[in-house]
């Protein structure tokens, strides 16, 4: 089976608690078509940068945020870094 190396870079990850910048978290699904074949959970506080999670999987696999507070890019390695 042909396997493609992906990047799951997640940023702004964080919540405002009393005027306070703090941590959150993240729960992403990874998913082949409507099929969910994995499962990440990140905690931690990205403020104006990016964490990059490299992932191997089939083709055409996507990422889905389930919970948490933070935006997510999933592609092919390289290409998610970008926009």
């Amino acid at each position: 089976m042909e396997t493609v190396n992906y990047d799951l870079v997640l940023a702004d990850m964080y919540r405002i608690e009393g005027g306070l910048l703090c941590g959150s978290h993240a729960e992403i699904a990874i998913m082949d078509g409507e099929v969910e074949v994995d499962r990440i959970h990140r905690r931690g506080k990205l403020w104006e940068s990016s964490y990059c999670i490299p992932y191997q999987g089939k083709p055409g696999l996507t990422a889905v945020l389930l919970s948490g507070s933070c935006k997510i890019r999933f592609g092919s390695a390289g290409a998610a870094h970008h926009g």
